[in-house]
């Protein structure tokens, strides 16, 4: 008897793809460099329209005055008459530019929330509920100026 001996025929080779080349990579050391540089810059040349603002004529800086001034202020609420902040009938609330820009607030949301008496609750799907004193929205009027 005889073996039959079977020819397997090689399995044809598979071309191989180059990988593309590699992007440069920046080392840690060089990723560092460029955020102190960034940090440095920004200490050295401060946003120059923050100071501009902060001396506009007339305009008067609440931080500055002394807690006897305070209550002497004139502000002009919802009666749209100017009132010394002791007189008006109603709780006012200032929060100055600079605060809003030193807490970064983006919503009107973010800053009445930091305010006593505003809570919202949120409710998945739905739009927050606000609540004054603990009383919610549609039960009492709040003017916003």
């Amino acid at each position: 008897m005889q073996k039959k001996v079977e020819l397997i025929e090689p399995v044809p080779h598979t071309k191989i793809i180059p990988s593309p080349p590699a992007r440069k990579q920046y080392s840690n050391i060089q990723n560092r460099m460029y955020v102190v540089l960034l940090l440095v810059l920004g200490i050295l040349f401060p946003y120059p329209s923050l100071k501009a603002e902060q001396n506009k004529p007339g305009t008067l800086d609440v931080y500055d005055l002394s807690l006897t001034h305070l209550p002497e202020l004139e502000i002009t609420s919802a009666s749209k008459v100017a009132q010394k902040v002791s007189e008006v009938p109603s709780t006012v609330f200032i929060i100055p530019a600079a605060e809003i820009k030193e807490n970064g607030y983006m919503t009107l949301e973010e800053a009445l929330s930091d305010l006593p008496g505003f809570q919202f609750r949120y409710i998945e799907g739905f739009n927050s509920s606000v609540f004054q004193r603990g009383i919610p929205n549609q039960n009492n009027l709040t003017l916003l100026l």
